[in-house]
C-alpha cells in the first residue's frame, strides 16, 4: 500500500479524536477475539481535535487496538486488557495503546515496523487463527509520519506491549477554536 502525502481525493478535516477513539474501541469490542478482553479508553475531559485525513488516522489507530486484542487473546485465556489513552500538551497529541499480552522481545523491536513482518510465532498464532500479513504496524507508522508524527514502541504499564503515536497539534481549518 502506498501512502502519499495528502493523496488526491483524501480530504483533510477537523476530527474529534476522542470520538474517533471511542468508535474504534466500540468496533473492536465486536470482534470475536475481544470476547474475553477488557478494552477501554481513558480519555481526558478536554476536547482533542486534529486536522487529518479521517479514514487514514482511523485505520492507523484501529490497527493498533486490533493488534493489542489479537496478541492478548493469543496469550491469555482470562484477564486480558487493552487500554487506549490520549492526551495533549503544548504542541503535540499522544495516543497510547497498551496491553497485557506477551509483549515484544528485544529481537522483534527492530523489525516489527517493517512491512510483512510479524511478532514471534508464539504471539498471535498460538491460539488464534487470526493472522494477518504483517502490514498493520508499518501502515500505522507511515500514516503517523505522514501527519508529521511518529509511532514508537514504549514500556507497557500493563506488562505487555505499548505503542505510542505522537502527532503534532496542527491548527484547525474549520474554525478558530474547538
Amino acid at each position: 500500500m502506498k501512502l502519499d502525502v495528502d493523496p488526491p481525493g483524501n480530504r483533510r478535516e477537523d476530527v474529534d479524536l476522542k470520538e474517533m477513539i471511542r468508535d474504534i474501541v466500540s468496533d473492536v469490542k465486536e470482534l470475536p477475539a475481544s470476547r474475553k478482553i477488557e478494552i477501554k479508553a481513558s480519555l481526558p475531559e478536554d476536547d482533542i481535535f486534529i486536522n487529518t485525513v479521517y479514514g487514514d488516522l482511523r485505520r492507523a489507530l484501529f490497527n493498533l487496538v486490533e493488534n493489542g486484542v489479537k496478541y492478548v487473546s493469543s496469550y491469555r485465556e482470562t484477564d486480558g486488557r487493552v487500554e487506549v489513552r490520549a492526551r495533549q500538551d503544548d504542541g503535540r497529541i499522544q495516543v497510547v495503546v497498551d496491553d497485557n499480552g506477551p509483549g515484544v522481545t528485544d529481537e522483534e523491536r527492530d523489525v516489527i515496523f517493517e512491512r510483512f513482518r510479524r511478532g514471534d510465532s508464539h504471539r498471535a498464532r498460538s491460539r488464534s487463527s487470526a493472522g494477518g500479513y504483517g502490514l498493520g504496524l508499518s501502515i500505522s507508522r507511515k500514516i503517523a509520519e505522514r501527519e508529521g508524527g511518529s509511532l514508537e514502541l514504549g514500556g507497557s504499564s500493563l506488562g505487555g506491549a505499548s505503542f505510542i503515536m505522537t502527532l503534532p497539534k496542527a491548527e484547525l481549518k474549520g474554525s478558530e477554536e474547538k
